[in-house]
């Protein structure tokens, strides 16, 4: 009747699945709490370790093939394990899960789950444990500056676990080296580029006091030779990237040729030291413009991801990447156009990914002079953002409509581009993103140069007049929802575009 469905793998399956309709659920429910003999020695922990052991096998087995479907797994494994309060088995998998993924939905999803194992964790590592995974799920789900103050008390008791435990510490150690570099993330991600390399040179200096292996350090010293290029000193850190790629690139032929790596000995953990040391050395080319380099290292991720058999809807940053190096080179820009074209049929269920691949477009078009099209992309982009809690993503596509728009010159068009740099300062002053908060104060720089070349005063809309304006009503929710005064944002505003005034004055100035 539709009632109870079983679904077998084949006819040998002596345990199949069996799902019921709400009806049926119901009338489970009311047997059972007029028969509790018959749970026998189950209970509601006993059946939700259970299946919370299931999906992390599933989850653990899934990730080299379908990473969405293992995903899935995984994030019910997890929420089964917080109803359970079974910490010792989250530590397993919760890291791997929570920073196995870029989706800010699923992110979204689980960090009420997150919150409550942050709450009720018992003290000790398993309280630690909880804040640093609640702490990677608000970065990853565009949440940089909410999740510091969790990193530090995650860092802070594992410190003094580490130092109570003495030389018997090492695994307290690796746990505490790793919340530290996943603060100094955040810290990049918010562009606090001196904050973030002190807490990664503090992150190697840690594993090497724990006698981590190699690859463990490499991965470190990479990740602040990252932050260095971010700097401006790309010249000084290229050698060092290039040593240290080499050294991995040596260790990940030896493993695919059989041989054991005492430097390296986790095969997977080796693979993804390999892949982010060339992304950090493509991101050094990308400062220095050197595209067919850039281009040799991101061909060279892609046959690294194919070899290890990654979907191809996982692969698709990389091949975003490589799309945005092809435009940079003259003659491949529609080679470029088609590939990222390609990655956008491949991202159908992954909106973040999508907004990039429009932003590219966008980017395309502009470089092609066609800033009809790119404001239409761009458009794309931030409808897509707006849908998605990740604020710096909306300053950036905020930020290109604003250019692309002051750059077509139709009469409507420098209004809406005010708007959406305006915009675009709301968000950071609230985040307090400094990286593109210095973007953005160039920008009002600018705008103010030129109108006192051409004798005008720049008017900027109030924040008021801003957020009743429908086309911007996800900043207006977005402003609500962090209970942020208008009145003294309004004030930060202000401050800011005086000082945007003043410097553009003193570059009047300036024989």
């Amino acid at each position: 009747m539709g009632l109870v469905t079983e679904e077998r793998t084949g006819p040998d399956d002596a345990n199949p699945n069996l799902s019921c309709h709400e009806l049926v659920r119901e009338r489970i429910r009311a047997w059972m709490a007029q028969r509790p003999q018959d749970q026998g020695d189950l209970t509601e922990t006993t059946v939700r370790l259970a299946y919370a052991e299931w999906l992390q096998a599933t989850f653990d087995a899934l990730q080299q093939r379908n990473m969405t479907a293992a995903l899935q797994a995984g994030s019910r494994a997890l929420i089964y394990c917080v109803q359970a309060q079974a910490w010792d088995q989250l530590s397993g998998f919760a890291s791997s899960l929570v920073n196995g993924t870029r989706d800010p939905r699923l992110l979204d999803a689980l960090i009420p789950h997150l919150l409550t194992s942050a709450e009720t964790a018992p003290e000790g590592e398993a309280r630690w444990l909880c804040l640093s995974f609640l702490a990677d799920a608000l970065q990853h789900s565009g949440r940089p500056d909410s999740s510091l103050p969790l990193f530090a008390r995650a860092a802070t008791l594992a410190r003094t676990e580490a130092e109570t435990q003495g030389n018997n510490a090492r695994h307290d150690r690796y746990n505490l080296s790793s919340i530290i570099g996943n603060s100094a993330n955040a810290f990049r991600n918010i562009g606090y580029l001196d904050a973030a390399r002190t807490r990664w040179i503090e992150s190697t200096s840690i594993l090497r006091n724990a006698d981590a292996p190699a690859i463990n350090l490499i991965c470190a010293e990479l990740e602040t030779l990252r932050i260095d290029i971010r700097k401006g000193k790309v010249e000084a850190a290229l050698p060092e990237i290039e040593m240290r790629l080499m050294q991995v690139q040596a260790w990940w032929e030896r493993h695919r040729a059989g041989q054991k790596v005492p430097e390296a000995p986790d095969a997977s953990f080796l693979a993804r030291a390999l892949l982010g040391a060339l992304n950090i050395a493509s991101e050094a080319d990308f400062a220095r413009e050197n595209w067919e380099s850039a281009l040799s290292r991101l061909e060279t991720m892609l046959g690294v991801e194919q070899t290890l058999q990654h979907p191809a809807e996982d692969i698709v940053n990389t091949r975003i990447n490589r799309a945005n190096v092809l435009k940079k080179i003259s003659g491949r820009q529609d080679e470029a156009k088609a590939e990222l074209e390609a990655c956008l049929l491949l991202c159908q269920k992954n909106p973040a990914a999508r907004a990039t691949v429009f932003s590219s477009l966008a980017s395309l078009f502009d470089k092609q002079d066609d800033i009809t099209q790119a404001i239409a992309q761009a458009g794309r982009a931030l409808a897509l953002r707006n849908q998605l809690p990740d604020p710096a993503e909306r300053v950036i596509s905020h930020g290109n409509l604003c250019i692309y728009l002051e750059r077509r010159r139709f009469p409507e068009d420098f209004t809406a581009s005010g708007r959406n740099l305006l915009a675009a300062l709301l968000y950071c002053l609230v985040i307090d993103h400094g990286q593109h908060l210095q973007i953005t104060f160039h920008n009002y720089t600018i705008r103010f140069r030129h109108a006192n070349a051409n004798g005008e005063a720049l008017a900027v809309l109030r924040i008021a007049d801003l957020v009743a304006d429908p086309a911007f009503a996800p900043l207006e929710q977005w402003l609500r929802q962090r209970q942020v005064s208008l009145d003294a944002l309004q004030a930060a505003v202000d401050d800011a575009l005086d000082k945007a005034r003043q410097a553009a004055l003193s570059a009047e100035h300036t024989p």
